[in-house]
């Protein structure tokens, strides 16, 4: 796909099932990677951790807020630091906040990724290193696996400066460590995570970066310094695994 978009290829690759069809690959990856080592009862293990909702309810008030809160402060940090007028995006009715959560939840990414960062690869690198490595080693994966996107045109990632992107996305893994931790390794709430960090940047941050990508950078600072903060409660050892 970039070196399609960028006339690098004698084809045109369709943007659109390119995103979806190469969004799919973690997740297929984990499929058979569990299918080689544990059969046909590992896909029945990794089911089981997709629909545990049984889970404290901050975590679920957590995951769905804390995007919107953040990207919030950031615009506000952006329009004193500029000193221009606030304009958070109006999302206008909240069946739009329900469809984009729907739509991103299908065919925004995290089914197609969520069961092999957090479905495989973090429970695997649980069983060797401390939280806090693991989350630093897939994160810095997970960042490489979105580079192509930096250039393909109309994707989210265009317009990002990468150093940024990949502060910002190992300071997510970080914190879904956090959580994976103390859900007992729920894998749906790393779905549901994903899905309202998507949801919300494409309801609120992106319309806010007409004239500046400030409102970017400042969202991936917080992001960092939550991060940051989160750090010491991460543990130094985890009873988390992929069964």
């Amino acid at each position: 796909m970039a070196l399609s978009s960028q006339n690098k290829l004698p084809i045109q690759i369709s943007p659109f099932l390119g995103i979806i069809i190469g969004g799919m690959g973690p997740s297929i990856s984990a499929i058979i990677l569990i299918l080689a080592e544990l059969g046909t009862p590992g896909i029945g293990i990794l089911l089981k951790r997709l629909i545990k909702w049984r889970v404290a309810i901050q975590w679920y008030l957590f995951i769905f807020f804390i995007p919107a809160v953040i990207i919030v402060i950031a615009i506000i940090f952006y329009s004193l630091f500029e000193k221009v007028p606030l304009n958070i995006p109006n999302i206008g009715d909240w069946r739009i906040v329900i469809l984009m959560t729907l739509l991103t939840f299908i065919i925004g990414g995290p089914i197609g990724e969520e069961l092999g960062w957090r479905g495989y690869a973090l429970p695997k690198l649980l069983e060797t290193r401390s939280p806090l490595l693991a989350s630093i080693i897939l994160g810095v994966g997970w960042g490489m696996w979105h580079l192509p996107l930096f250039w393909i045109p109309g994707s989210l990632q265009a317009d990002i400066p990468p150093f940024w992107f990949m502060i910002s996305i190992i300071a997510e893994s970080i914190l879904y460590t956090w959580i994976y931790n103390n859900s007992g390794g729920s894998l749906l709430l790393m779905v549901l995570f994903h899905t309202s960090i998507n949801t919300w940047a494409k309801l609120l941050l992106f319309p806010a970066i007409t004239n500046s990508i400030l409102p970017i950078i400042f969202t991936f600072i917080l992001e960092t310094v939550i991060a940051l903060v989160i750090i010491p409660k991460l543990g130094i050892r985890s009873s988390g695994n992929l069964t």
